[in-house]
């Protein structure tokens, strides 16, 4: 029997706190009284609110998609309670339980120990309390959300200055003033009023402070979102929430901050300008630089009148890595790479046994209460289904062993899809990232690499990249493959017991 948690909480400030261990803490202690195993994958909403209409939990829809997947496989989903469910009232926490509940796992609040399945949302008595909770939990919400929505009024009626400031500002004496990071941002201006862009000007700031505001470096992300910014010329925008989370303006008042550009320039540089336009490809977003965990972005050049694509780091194009070799013809090498390797995922079986044995409990309990009110009409029918659910049981048990619990999924069949962004959905499913990392120069322009295929099932591909100079001279060395090489020791030991392969 397996259980996986959900994790969520409303604010980040309770990331700092114990929220986090408090769950996964009473999770442990539930699984190991009922003899459950927690397997290792969680799903996590960090910092958003189970209250607001239409808020996106993209953790929380992943977990249904999983389990209705079969790409995770589990008897059991706890909650901490009812609010980590939902706090949008009681029809929204039933429609939610029922469908987990339609998928064959089981739901429990830790809270109570309360346990949701099909035979349990069909009484009213467990139901019930459900229904409370949600709707006790809404209308707290509902509270809290009025006073932050009076304290953010009284704000912008006032044009009081609250919250984090742009980095190059402090407050003296409550009044705003320019502090020693306001060099940078006149940096980003002036290299943005030349026409340069996000990343060049980025490697610049991490030549005069190298690390950055937060120690990892600036990247061209952070000078986009300063330009932005209205306080570059002195304004101060006040923003609402909309129910999508959105942030909405809802009033700009001006010389509100010491400007370091006037409106008229910061507003030239709002204009989009027509650039380089990225297609996705079959492995956007899935390889990484090894080095420094940032994404091998796409580029192309030509060579000898062709158009060739390559990959490189988006960190060493930003001044803050030293990966700075380029991998040429990326997708062909993963399809050479992947074309004849397979991932596993758990088949799409469901077992009914779990669900039979809990219907086969219920019916002794309705069998005791028959009994106790000596209706022998009552007792005879559930003798009867009792003996009935027996015989499904054996047979449910049959079919459990009969049945593998692995099918494999072919890569080439993934490189078989016309559409690139189709290939890229699926790969990213199987995929959690490839690795690449620089191992040494070969001879003056070439270069060997180590890519390493991470996959979701946690086996890893590896192979060596030989990459000489000019286009199409690229050779993959080696194969390693866990999951292949844990199968075949699995083989060779059978029998022999206390053997433990650790990836």
């Amino acid at each position: 029997m397996k259980a996986l948690l959900y994790i969520r909480f409303s604010t980040l400030k309770q990331e700092q706190g114990d929220s986090v261990l408090r769950q996964t803490q009473k999770a442990k202690e539930w699984c190991k009284y009922n003899d459950v195993e927690l397997i290792e994958e969680t799903f996590n909403d960090l910092g958003v609110s189970a209250f607001k209409e239409g808020g996106k939990r993209p953790a929380l829809v992943d977990l249904v998609d999983a389990i209705e997947s079969h790409r995770v496989s589990v008897d059991y989903v706890l909650f901490e309670n009812t609010d980590r469910l939902t706090r949008r009232g009681y029809q929204h926490a039933l429609d939610l339980v029922n469908d987990l509940v339609d998928l064959n796992v089981n739901i429990v609040m830790l809270d109570t120990g309360q346990i949701y399945n099909k035979t349990t949302m069909t009484n009213l008595g467990p139901v019930l309390p459900l229904l409370l909770d949600a709707d006790r939990a809404m209308q707290e919400s509902e509270r809290k959300s009025n006073l932050i929505k009076n304290a953010k009024s009284r704000l912008v009626e006032n044009n009081i200055i609250k919250g984090k400031l742009p980095f190059w500002i402090k407050l003296v004496g409550g009044i705003p003033t320019l502090n020693d990071k306001a060099e940078y941002a006149s940096v980003m201006l002036e290299g943005k009023l030349k026409g340069n862009s996000n990343q060049t000007i980025a490697k610049e700031l991490n030549k005069l402070l190298p690390g950055g505001l937060s120690g990892k470096g600036w990247g061209g992300s952070i000078v986009r979102q300063t330009i932005k910014n209205h306080a570059l010329y002195g304004a101060k925008v006040y923003y609402d929430t909309t129910g999508s989370g959105e942030m909405k303006p809802i009033k700009k008042v001006p010389d509100m901050f010491p400007p370091l550009t006037n409106f008229e320039s910061w507003q030239s540089l709002q204009q989009k300008k027509t650039g380089r336009i990225s297609k996705k490809s079959a492995f956007t977003g899935i390889m990484r630089c090894a080095d420094c965990g940032s994404g091998m972005v796409q580029r192309t050049s030509a060579y000898n009148g062709k158009k060739v694509m390559y990959r490189k780091c988006i960190g060493a194009t930003e001044g803050r890595c030293q990966n700075v070799h380029l991998i040429r013809e990326p997708d062909l090498l993963m399809k050479q790479m992947l074309s004849g390797m397979s991932y596993t995922i758990k088949k799409g079986y469901i077992s009914k046994t779990v669900e039979l044995i809990e219907q086969q409990q219920f019916e002794e309990e309705l069998l005791s209460d028959a009994r106790n009110n000596k209706d022998l009409k009552a007792a005879r029918r559930s003798n009867a289904e009792i003996s009935r659910l027996e015989r499904l049981i054996e047979e449910s048990k049959d079919e459990d062993e009969k049945q593998s619990t692995e099918v494999e999924v072919e890569y080439k069949k993934v490189f078989e899809l016309e559409d690139a962004q189709e290939q890229n959905a699926t790969f990213r499913k199987l995929i959690d990232k490839v690795e690449v990392l620089f191992l040494r120069k070969y001879g003056k322009t070439g270069a060997v690499f180590k890519l390493t295929c991470i996959q979701k099932n946690g086996h890893r591909i590896i192979r060596t990249l030989e990459q000489r100079h000019g286009v199409g001279n690229s050779t993959l060395l080696g194969t390693h493959d866990s999951e292949k090489l844990l199968k075949e020791i699995a083989s060779l030991l059978v029998g022999v017991e206390d053997f433990e392969y650790v990836d």
